[in-house]
C-alpha cells in the first residue's frame, strides 16, 4: 500500500536549483539597490574654496558607502541643497544659528540621518555621512534611545552623519573628488 506523507517533501533543494534561483535574485536586488535615489554621474570638478561670508560653511564629505551608485542628497533644513556621489566631497553655505541637517537617499527618506548642528558665522564644519546595510546593529536591534545623527532601518543598517574635526578639511580636499554643491 503506497501511502501519501502527510507534510510536504522540505529537503534541501540540489546545488544547481539553488544556483540557478538564487542568481538572478541577487542580481535584481542589486539592481533594485543600485537605482536607489539619483545616479546622475556628477563630475569632479576642480575644488573652489567657498567666499569669505557672514554665512558658516558646511563641508559633507561621503566615503565608500552602499549603494555605491546612488547618490545621496543633503538638506538643510528640509530644503535639498546639494547631492553627493561616492568618495566625495562638496561644501555649502549655511545660514547662522541651529539647523537641521539631513543626508540619505532620495527614494528612502525614513532612512535619512538628520542631526542638528548650532551653525556660528564665518566658521566651517566637516560632516562625514556613511551607511551600513547589515551587521552592524546589536543583535537586539537599535538602542532605545535615539542617537544623533543615526537612522536605522529595519534589516540591520543605518545611515549616519558625524560632525568631524574642522583641522580634516584640507586632508579631505586631497583625498576626495569635488562636485558642485548646488542640486
Amino acid at each position: 500500500m503506497n501511502v501519501e506523507p502527510l507534510m510536504p517533501d522540505l529537503s534541501f533543494p540540489s546545488r544547481s536549483l539553488l544556483k540557478r534561483s538564487l542568481w538572478p535574485a541577487l542580481w535584481v536586488s542589486f539592481a533594485a539597490l543600485s537605482g536607489c535615489g539619483s545616479t546622475a554621474d556628477l563630475p569632479t570638478v576642480t575644488y573652489v574654496a567657498p567666499p569669505k561670508s557672514t554665512a558658516a560653511t558646511l563641508y559633507v564629505y561621503r566615503d565608500l558607502s552602499m549603494p555605491t551608485k546612488a547618490n545621496v542628497e543633503i538638506q538643510v533644513d528640509g530644503k535639498v541643497v546639494a547631492h553627493l556621489p561616492n568618495n566625495r566631497f562638496t561644501w555649502v553655505s549655511v545660514p547662522a544659528g541651529t539647523r537641521t541637517i539631513a543626508v540619505g537617499w532620495p527614494s528612502f527618506p525614513d532612512m535619512r540621518a538628520r542631526l542638528q548642528i548650532e551653525f556660528a558665522p564665518g566658521e566651517s564644519y566637516l560632516l562625514k555621512y556613511d551607511s551600513v546595510f547589515r551587521g552592524e546593529v546589536p543583535l537586539f536591534g537599535p538602542p532605545r534611545d535615539p542617537i544623533p545623527g543615526v537612522t536605522y532601518g529595519g534589516h540591520g543598517g543605518y545611515t549616519r552623519i558625524r560632525l568631524q574635526s574642522n583641522n580634516a578639511i584640507p586632508d579631505v580636499v586631497k583625498s576626495h573628488g569635488y562636485v558642485v554643491g548646488a542640486p
